[in-house]
């Protein structure tokens, strides 16, 4: 099928009810979990962000270069690479 096939494709009756009943879904693969392994799932979507503050920071033109050429979302790949800096430093100390 083709990207396209798959947009239009319009499933009867009977594939939507199989589908939402799970019926002939073979779950035996499936490791048992307890309530209390359960209680740590959250939904997509719900995972803590922390909070951004807007700041002014001076770079230097080549750190600046080098996140910017790996394209758009430069500015959370030098955040992430702060954030890895302070988890392989544990005598930082987080505020």
């Amino acid at each position: 099928m083709t990207l396209e096939d798959v947009k239009a494709y319009k499933p009867n009756t009977e594939e939507l009810e199989r589908a939402r009943t799970f019926k002939n879904t073979d779950f035996s693969d499936c490791p048992r979990m307890t309530k209390e392994e359960l209680k740590n799932f959250h939904r997509a979507g719900s995972i803590y962000k922390p909070l951004k503050s807007h700041i002014s920071l001076r770079l230097d033109n080549d750190i600046i270069a080098i996140f910017k050429a790996e394209g758009k979302g430069y500015q959370t790949r030098i955040n992430e690479a702060l954030r890895q800096y302070i988890s392989e430093h544990p005598e930082m100390t987080r505020a």
